[in-house]
């Protein structure tokens, strides 16, 4: 039996072809690649703002760690969404939770979506 790999090869990009704010790109994030939206460039394009769309986090990149991604792995769905919470402000039980829940997982359970 074989094993099959699925291979990508990301292309470094060229200090003159910054990609553009709203690309989707392979960002580095703690030494691995991950794919991330580029929201803001900084340092008259040295880096940028990547908001990693498949978990969430946002953090500033160098371009020498960014890397341009093939068309369907840019177009396939985020994993990550973000949403609001609306908290009644006399809820102290529910206002501690969301305030000291910064680096805990949390399972929501959608109960009713609006605005769609």
């Amino acid at each position: 039996m074989t094993d099959d790999y699925v291979v990508f090869v990301l292309l470094a990009v060229a200090p003159d072809k910054f990609p553009s704010v709203g690309t989707v790109v392979a960002a580095m994030y703690e030494g691995e690649f991950y794919r991330g939206k580029i929201n803001e460039i900084h340092l008259g394009g040295k880096a940028a703002s990547i908001l990693f769309i498949d978990y969430g986090n946002e953090d500033t990149v160098a371009l020498e760690h960014i890397r341009l991604l093939p068309e369907d792995l840019k177009k396939a769905p985020a994993i990550a969404i973000m949403v609001n919470l609306k908290v009644p402000k006399n809820d102290k039980h529910a206002l501690d939770i969301l305030n000291n829940a910064s680096d805990d997982k949390m399972d929501l359970k959608v109960v009713s979506v609006f605005g769609l």
